[in-house]
């Protein structure tokens, strides 16, 4: 049987210019009530949320799946440079 997740709609991570042009997916993570982040470097995302956690490559989406990494609320990404 099938894990069946009743919580919410799954969410994808978009991207759009500043001037509303170049909307486009940046990959398909079906992630339940994600909160992303942008890594220091602007070259990734982190995408944490409640199904498991991803880091997404911004250029070409590809995935990383952090499935022991979940949960909800704010995130950010700090740099490890002092």
């Amino acid at each position: 049987v099938a894990v069946a997740y009743a919580h919410g709609i799954p969410w994808d991570p978009w991207v759009v210019n500043a001037d509303g042009s170049g909307l486009h997916r940046v990959a398909e993570t079906g992630a339940d009530e994600p909160s992303v982040g942008w890594s220091p470097d602007a070259r990734q995302l982190f995408v944490y949320s409640g199904t498991g956690s991803f880091v997404v490559e911004a250029q070409n989406g590809e995935l990383t799946p952090l499935s022991f990494v979940k949960g909800y609320g704010p995130i950010v990404w700090l740099s490890s440079a002092t």
